[in-house]
């Protein structure tokens, strides 16, 4: 296991810069996902922290030693891909053992170990099948045994359950996540999907367009993105027009406080969990525009003053398309661009 630091990484190809000036610390036991759109750079990230990318500019640190130019089967750094990578003509034994085979460990040692894993893996009936026996879930633990096996200091997880379906998703995710408590291993998992990214890490780092918008808790980045294009990326926000003077936004919809300097131009982020709908009467009127039911909310359009649309998410499900409702902002947690 290992502390691993990112620092000033930077690269392009072909003139297009996907990583710019990238800095990390993760601490040994985390795990962190790199969360962003596709095409934004995590997966050549996790390649560079591997050793099968090399940076144009920065280091990579395992525990304070410099492994910016140290080869990847040095590194003990091992990559999970989302598709399994199995050898289809070898056994789940022989699949699992590869790695050790490669590193010249007996072959009584290897099957020792091998065992150990797939009963870990609850896999331990599975030894002698090939992986065109295995479902997609079994496959991916396969994978996780073969990686976990060589003790790595980190494990490196490339969108490791993106070609799962929904329930064996979810299946997979809190596996892993009990494997990593129970065993202690740093991980970092890249992935598109903020609410994998959420539930699974300590930490979240977000790419997009190549640069680092912060580096946080998931709670942090939910209710405190740093930057407007962050805010979007993540979703589920309302923006007011409006400016900020003494602490206090104002706004065509009202006056709210902040906690920001005087700003002529402001945008002031609101969450459609922040705004509650009411049928008593406040300052705030509004007029239903659209609905669509989503199992544990409702998702509500609002026009307000003709003139504002705002996004609501509310577990209340009576209200319908045409009804005057009222609103209820409350925005204890503020975020001003």
């Amino acid at each position: 296991m290992a502390n691993l630091k990112i620092q000033d990484i930077s690269k392009s190809f072909d003139n297009l810069k996907v990583l710019n000036n990238i800095n990390l610390e993760i601490k040994e036991g985390e795990l962190v996902s790199l969360l962003g759109p596709s095409g934004c750079g995590k997966t050549t990230l996790l390649k560079i922290i591997a050793g099968l990318e090399h940076p144009d500019n920065g280091k990579i640190y395992f525990n304070e030693v410099d492994y910016t130019n140290v080869e990847s089967n040095k590194r003990n750094a091992v990559i999970v891909f989302q598709d399994c990578g199995l050898f289809p003509h070898m056994t789940i034994y022989q699949n699992i053992e590869f790695g050790l085979k490669v590193r010249g460990i007996i072959k009584s040692e290897r099957r020792r170990r091998s065992v150990e894993m797939l009963e870990l893996m609850q896999l331990e009936d599975k030894g002698n099948n090939y992986p065109f026996e295995l479902s997609g879930g079994q496959k991916q633990r396969v994978a996780l045994a073969r990686a976990l096996l060589l003790l790595p200091k980190v494990l490196l997880l490339d969108e490791p359950f993106s070609n799962l379906d929904t329930n064996l998703k979810e299946i997979m995710r809190e596996f892993v996540l009990d494997l990593q408590k129970k065993l202690g291993f740093t991980a970092i998992l890249v992935t598109h999907d903020k609410e994998e990214a959420f539930i699974m890490s300590n930490r979240v780092a977000v790419i997009i367009n190549g640069k680092l918008h912060q580096f946080d808790t998931p709670v942090e980045i939910y209710n405190r993105p740093r930057t407007k294009e962050l805010s979007d990326f993540i979703g589920e926000a309302n923006y007011l027009d409006g400016e900020v003077k003494d602490g206090i936004f104002y706004s065509t919809l009202g006056e709210f406080e902040v906690a920001a300097n005087d700003k002529k131009q402001a945008l002031l982020m609101v969450k459609y969990d922040q705004i509650q709908l009411l049928k008593d009467k406040t300052n705030i009127q509004g007029k239903i525009t659209d609905r669509k039911y989503a199992g544990k909310v409702t998702l509500y359009k609002v026009s307000v003053k003709d003139q504002v649309i705002l996004n609501v998410n509310s577990s209340n499900d009576s209200f319908k398309i045409d009804d005057v409702v009222y609103l209820n902002i409350s925005i204890g947690i503020n975020n001003i661009y």
